[in-house]
């Protein structure tokens, strides 16, 4: 049986935190493919992660995506237009916040 590369919450912690970067310096908006591209130049995917699923779909576009869940569910993020919290003139959560997959932050 192969042994499967474990993705720890380190990398995954990099890669949002790069991501966030990518969405603060595009405050018009950035297609979820583009701000994953970018991010695919910034923090390049290690061996595993540039691989694809068995069942389809490109292992590091996946793990992006999938652990950008969390932060939706935390209301850092939702579906919709790409803003940051910052240009909306909320002041709670983290320094600025942005989107991905095409989501923007929580308005309250």
């Amino acid at each position: 049986m192969a042994k499967t590369a474990k993705i720890t919450r380190q990398r995954v912690g990099k890669m949002m935190r790069t991501l966030f970067e990518i969405l603060v310096e595009k405050p018009d908006g950035i297609q979820a493919r583009e701000a994953i591209a970018e991010l695919e130049k910034r923090v390049p995917p290690a061996d595993h992660e540039s691989g694809s699923y068995p069942s389809g779909g490109r292992r590091y576009e996946k793990i992006v995506r999938f652990s950008a869940v969390d932060l939706v569910k935390a209301g850092w993020m939702q579906k919709g237009e790409t803003r940051t919290d910052h240009e909306m003139g909320h002041t709670t959560g983290p320094r600025q916040r942005g989107q991905v997959s095409d989501c923007a932050p929580r308005t309250r």
